[in-house]
């Protein structure tokens, strides 16, 4: 078993201790290094003297966890004598009411997910500060929260509305607490899954009875509790005032002299506090990975970018902080908070659920597996061309990043859902949705610094918090709840009327021999599907935009590409375009220029000290490399911002690219590099038949400014737009 009161837990340690602290964020960052470790030990018992000092009392305990969860799941069911009159069935309200408030504790326990779906258990609502694991409310704690819920309301009902109250009361007291009874007697420690939308706890969940007294001091020793009296609010405050500025001062200590990466270089202020980093991604906005470029100019190549976060900037580094699948690497839990799809491969922290979850859709994303589906690919790349001849009859210009959108989000929602609307179809919703989709990743830094706000909107009604929400986040939840029909439509086709109409790789995860079925629920698999069809989007028709721009504005390239296509038939295959030197390497150049995921994508090794040119960076500690230092490293790309695919041929380009990160690297490489690259060739190629001219579109409508998880130009920027002139003659 592996229960917690709400905080942080490492199930797979002998050694380990559970923690309650009031700042999640530090005692995660202290936990991660035995010598804060002792020294937080140091700062607790100094707590425990004021507090005594203070008249307050204060139960802060550590829990060997195994042991104790292997005592409660021993635990024996045991007879015990009950007593009918007692202080709970008290005809005096103060001495009942007193005994019932002894029961009001919450109960609640965070399980983790990949313990929780071995035992293929349903999904529960993440817990805010660590979505590896779910929420949990202990039967027996429940069910006494329910029971004496109907007490206080029926207590009110009561109240002067009957004449014979004392009769009625006394009936009542002899049930609540025949109740009550019933329930110790059967001290059932079955969680009970908390749904993402409704609060009713458990719902056809197996259940076991042992001892209540065992469970409650099981409860209680988890617990960090209060108990005790202050002897005023004046009391209170003066404590919660010299705590806080004791956790202030003890915290600017701890991070400026004594944390394990207080020896690193970069400035103090990165090293103390967050806001350093807010500052530069909001304020300025979406500016903090230039600051760290610039930083590096300062300090050198290894810096502290935040209190818990290293950065690198050395391209012969990345694949020990991208390593392969054989050296475990987790991702960092601060910068998942910025979309609401925990559950999808992009989501999953842990290495070993991303690699279970990646191999099931591995098959799917294989290269025969995209070539087989080539020709729906196709059907849609003649559409295109038919919109390009229709914008040179009109003569009027075609907002290619707008296109492109319409494009990639129809191919890979007909790759993933075997069906897709035809947004290529309509200019004007694909342009909505590109603009909603950037106004929504605009406020990715925001919702990173402070994900409490989206809770909050999640918890209103959805017809009441869509009234408030800007337009891209409306447009998430309208997506979100059309995905989830989707998958509904699959998950409820027992009879497979619909699998062999149209090709879904939902049925084949759902039909998944080797998953549990917590992995197959519909929460799940709607994650999965919204994180495939954004991230197939987005980035795809930001490269292609890129693509066709750069290929305008030079056109000697443009020439070239074309001189090589001739060389091939008229309507040539993917795999033929992949055999073109030169056509690889505009597209590699387009793909370094496009950046890809411009976020800081730190890694984790939760098991391995990483050394770096004499540094030490201790196990757990995130690290990263931008792609804007990768791919503007002048030593491996001379005079980076000018677009030049001869920096890919010759004997040094296969070197070059292993220092590519615009589908990110190792083991949680981008599970759509093929189909993104099928569609990189074939749109290319076919573009290449028509002659055009940029439309009030330069360099600033493309050049990555600011970043937003992915590269944004300048932000006031309409997009890359041109005119057809006609068909090329060549």
């Amino acid at each position: 078993m592996a229960y917690k009161q709400l905080g942080d837990i490492d199930t797979e340690s002998d050694e380990s201790r559970l923690l309650e602290s009031s700042s999640w964020k530090e005692s995660s960052a202290v936990l991660h290094f035995k010598k804060s470790w002792y020294l937080f030990l140091g700062a607790i018992t100094l707590l425990f003297v004021f507090l005594g000092l203070s008249n307050v009392a204060m139960i802060i305990r550590l829990v060997d966890l195994k042991q104790s969860l292997v005592g409660l799941e021993s635990m024996q069911e045991t007879w015990q004598t009950l007593q009918t009159l007692t202080e709970y069935s008290s005809s005096d309200l103060a001495t009942a009411n007193s005994a019932w408030d002894r029961y009001k504790i919450n109960g609640f326990v965070a399980l983790p997910k990949a313990w929780t779906a071995d035992r293929q258990w349903p999904i529960a609502r993440d817990m805010p500060d660590d979505t590896d694991k779910g929420i949990y409310v202990v039967d027996g704690f429940h069910q006494l929260h329910c029971l004496i819920t109907i007490r206080d309301t029926v207590a009110d009902l009561l109240d002067g509305k009957i004449e014979n109250r004392t009769h009625v009361v006394r009936h009542l007291n002899h049930c609540y607490d025949a109740l009550r009874q019933a329930i110790i007697c059967r001290a059932d420690d079955t969680p009970l899954y908390v749904p993402l939308d409704t609060f009713f706890a458990g719902d056809g969940q197996q259940r076991r009875c042992k001892n209540w007294n065992t469970l409650q001091e099981w409860a209680s020793l988890l617990a960090a509790s209060t108990n005790g009296m202050l002897a005023s609010w004046a009391e209170i405050v003066a404590a919660v005032c010299i705590l806080q500025l004791g956790w202030l001062l003890y915290g600017v200590v701890y991070r400026l002299f004594l944390s394990p990466l207080a020896k690193l270089p970069g400035p103090k202020l990165a090293a103390l506090t967050s806001w350093y980093e807010f500052y530069f991604d909001v304020i300025q906005p979406g500016k903090f990975v230039w600051k760290i470029k610039d930083l590096h100019e300062q300090y050198g190549p290894i810096i502290r970018v935040t209190p818990w976060e290293v950065h690198i900037n050395d391209v012969d580094f990345l694949d020990d902080i991208y390593a392969p699948s054989h050296r475990k690497r987790d991702k960092y839990a601060f910068q998942l908070r910025t979309l609401p799809v925990s559950l999808s491969i992009g989501g999953t922290r842990t290495h070993d659920l991303h690699r279970r979850r990646r191999e099931a859709l591995n098959p799917f994303f294989s290269k025969n597996s995209v070539m087989s589906l080539e020709s729906s690919i196709n059907e849609k790349v003649e559409q295109l061309c038919r919109l390009m001849e229709d914008r040179q009859k009109k003569n009027t210009p075609v907002n290619l990043s707008d296109v492109y959108y319409g494009f990639a989000l129809d191919v890979v929602s007909h790759y993933s859902f075997g069906h897709d609307d035809n947004i290529l179809a309509d200019e004007v919703q694909a342009s909505t949705m590109r603009r909603n989709n950037s106004e929504l990743l605009l406020g990715i830094k925001f919702n990173q610094h402070f994900p409490w706000i989206v809770d909050a909107l999640n918890m209103l009604p959805t017809t009441i918090a869509k009234k408030i929400m800007p337009p891209g986040v409306r447009d998430m939840v309208d997506f979100s709840t059309k995905i989830r029909g989707e998958i509904q439509q699959v998950l409820e086709d027992k009879e497979n009327a619909r699998k062999g109409i149209k090709r879904s790789i939902f049925y084949e995860l759902r039909d998944h021999p080797t998953l549990p079925s917590a992995e197959k629920s519909l929460l799940r698999l709607e994650h999965e599907a919204v994180l495939l069809v954004m991230a197939g989007t987005d980035s795809t028709a930001k490269s292609m935009a890129v693509a066709h721009f750069y290929l305008l504005a030079n056109p000697q390239v443009m020439t070239r590409l074309r001189a090589e296509l001739q060389t091939l038939s008229a309507a040539p295959s993917w795999a033929e375009l992949e055999q073109l030197p030169y056509f690889n390497a505009v597209v590699a150049e387009a793909n370094r220029l496009s950046f890809g995921v411009t976020a800081r994508l730190c890694r984790i090794a939760p098991e391995e000290i990483l050394m770096y040119k004499g540094y030490c960076i201790p196990a757990g500690t995130p690290v990263s490399m931008t792609t804007l230092c990768a791919h503007t490293n002048e030593t491996n790309f001379p005079d980076p911002w000018t677009f030049n695919p001869d920096r890919w041929l010759g004997p040094d380009g296969p070197r070059k690219r292993k220092y590519h990160m615009a589908f990110n690297k190792g083991s949680r490489i981008c599970i759509g590099i093929n189909l993104a690259h099928a569609e990189l060739f074939l749109v290319i190629a076919a573009m290449m038949r028509y002659d055009m001219k940029l439309f009030e579109t330069d360099i600033s409508d493309v050049q990555f400014e600011h970043d937003y998880h992915v590269g944004f130009p300048k932000l006031d920027s309409k997009g890359i737009r041109a005119k057809v002139q006609g068909k090329h003659d060549g």
